[in-house]
């Protein structure tokens, strides 16, 4: 009897054991990419000397000014830099009923902009765009006269035979 809780007692503390194995197996990963982001940086080169402009406030800018916009929901984005210029990939969630081509072109002008003004740089800029979800409910059309392509249809005149 003592051998069978003998082996149920080890059999518990196996499974504690590669419990925490499991949960430090998952958690390690995602710190140390998170420590590998946050120590990420864009240099930038002043006539006084060096400024180094973390990529995530540069992140937290772009969402901050995508907010500003109407029909913009949320934004995340995540921003690569190299010689050859900065890339943001942003996922973006809108609004039911928006255009999607107008507001992404809108999104890419503002951010593009604001991001060359807040760094004060000229190198390009790349902003690949990502629409994830559309949110609320589609405004309604209440008649043929508030579509314009079907105001303008002309009308088969009916003929019985």
């Amino acid at each position: 009897m003592s051998t069978i809780q003998s082996s149920s007692n080890i059999q518990i503390c196996l499974h504690v054991v590669s419990g925490f194995f499991f949960i430090a197996g998952i958690i390690t990963p995602l710190r140390v990419s998170a420590k590998l982001r946050k120590d990420k940086v864009i240099t930038i080169q002043n006539p006084d000397g060096e400024v180094k402009v973390a990529i995530s406030a540069v992140e937290e800018y772009v969402r901050k000014v995508a907010k500003t916009i109407p029909d913009i929901i949320s934004m995340k984005s995540v921003i690569g830099y190299n010689r050859k210029g900065i890339n943001i990939n942003a996922r973006v969630t809108i609004s039911a009923g928006t255009n999607i081509p107008e507001i992404t072109e809108r999104i890419q002008f503002e951010v593009k902009n604001k991001i060359q003004g807040m760094l004060g740089i000229d190198e390009k800029i790349n902003i690949f765009m990502q629409v994830n979800k559309v949110v609320g409910d589609v405004p309604s059309v209440t008649s043929h006269q508030d579509i314009p392509h079907l105001s303008k249809r002309q009308t088969i005149p009916y003929r019985e035979m």
